[in-house]
């Protein structure tokens, strides 16, 4: 129930070829525990919307077909699917779309990196089997592909003056 969350098992940040952090496989966990205990009901309800969360209720967990009581499966099955009144419901054929922040806890330092700083990520995506929800008695093979993945990142021209103070 955390899309963009679960799509990754492991990122990874270097800064100047230096790893600073890995978050193992336990990312995608790490995502779901901190939207679940961190936000108000009012921001997943429409922030991480756009992120692919959506909530199930406890008692909803295991009851994931689309005809039962599952309201958060339902909800995430109408963004890859046509409808969700049956599983044979076609795909959509332009896929979902989702926008997202890495949940890495350098993302929200806050603070600008000086000139010439060289930062990349690497992203380990997860299994379709851990990432894509299915009753067990299903034996079909669901795949996830992903088309395009874009990161923006904020770049402001620093001023000569402050540029010397560094």
């Amino acid at each position: 129930n955390n899309v963009c969350g679960s799509l990754f098992e492991d990122v990874r940040m270097k800064i100047n070829d230096d790893e600073l952090t890995q978050n193992g496989e336990f990312y995608p966990y790490k995502c779901y525990l901190k939207r679940l205990i961190t936000y108000s009901q009012p921001v997943k309800s429409t922030q991480f919307v756009a992120q692919g969360y959506y909530e199930d209720s406890v008692t909803d967990n295991d009851d994931i077909e689309p005809q039962n009581s599952n309201n958060g499966w339902k909800q995430r099955c109408s963004w890859f699917r046509e409808g969700i009144e049956s599983l044979n419901a076609p795909y959509r054929a332009g896929g979902a779309h989702f926008i997202s922040t890495f949940d890495h806890d350098l993302t929200y330092i806050g603070k600008a990196m000086p000139p010439g700083t060289k930062i990349s990520f690497n992203l380990t995506r997860s299994s379709d089997d851990f990432f894509l929800m299915k009753d067990p008695s299903d034996t079909e093979k669901y795949r996830a592909i992903v088309l395009n993945c874009v990161l923006f990142v904020k770049v402001a021209k620093m001023s000569d003056a402050i540029f010397r103070e560094l």
